[in-house]
């Protein structure tokens, strides 16, 4: 998000500290991802930003439901791919 700079660097100085003490402590961390796949492609909402200078508070409009719709959740953790 805009101006959440300061988070983000604490948040990276806190992992590289985790790190130093536990060089494992990266690969023990759950990382994960989902995506909606729908007839007509794939609609991954977590990923998207819509971002406008002119309008500062410009938003995609998207229907609350979509016909044929798979929700896919996978994840990564201690170097093992976790299936859906």
């Amino acid at each position: 998000m805009i101006g959440d700079h300061a988070q983000r660097f604490a948040f990276c100085q806190w992992l590289l500290q985790q790190h130093e003490q536990n060089e494992n402590f990266i690969r023990e961390m759950l990382w994960s991802n989902e995506a909606t796949f729908t007839w007509d492609g794939i609609n991954n909402s977590y990923n998207e930003h819509v971002r406008s200078f002119e309008i500062p508070y410009a938003f995609k409009r998207r229907g609350f439901q979509q016909r044929f719709s798979s929700n896919v959740w996978s994840g990564v953790f201690n170097g093992q791919l976790l299936p859906n």
